[in-house]
């Protein structure tokens, strides 16, 4: 993160130099926001605007809040190389069908390529399901 100040520049008014304000200004060195992958500008209301962004995540979206979501995308898109064999083994640690449905929903830009896992782990899922009587049913659940 960096700090900003009130930006001015001297205008001419009435034959007399006056300061006017020009927005906010990052207090860094020359060239500093080249470094960054991702740069947001922050309102009063806390509403986050990508003004770089090198990952394609945020930019030309709409403002938002910034938060774990936010930070859950950016680790994402870091280890994007070993995202792959995570997902994995997110599926093979799967205790249910609805916990395998989050998790494929949760990374859509991968259920085109990882659907043969996600498919084997719901069949062996469903194989292996314990029916309880209706006897020992709680609210209508069988799991």
């Amino acid at each position: 993160t960096i700090r900003t100040k009130q930006d001015y520049i001297l205008t001419e008014k009435n034959g007399k130099t006056v300061p006017e304000k020009v927005g906010l200004k990052g207090i860094t060195r020359d060239g500093m926001d080249y470094e960054f992958t991702i740069v947001f500008d922050i309102d009063i209301k806390h509403n986050a605007v990508a003004s770089k962004d090198r990952t394609g995540l945020f930019m030309d979206k709409p403002p938002i809040l910034l938060g774990t979501n936010t930070g859950q995308k950016i680790i994402e898109w870091c280890n994007e190389g070993d995202l792959k064999e995570f997902i994995i083994d997110k599926v093979k640690d799967c205790k249910t069908v609805l916990d395998l449905k989050n998790l494929y929903n949760k990374y859509p830009n991968y259920q085109n390529e990882l659907i043969d896992h996600f498919t084997q782990k719901r069949e062996e899922l469903e194989k292996n399901k314990i029916v309880v009587p209706a006897k020992f049913k709680l609210n209508g659940s069988n799991h």
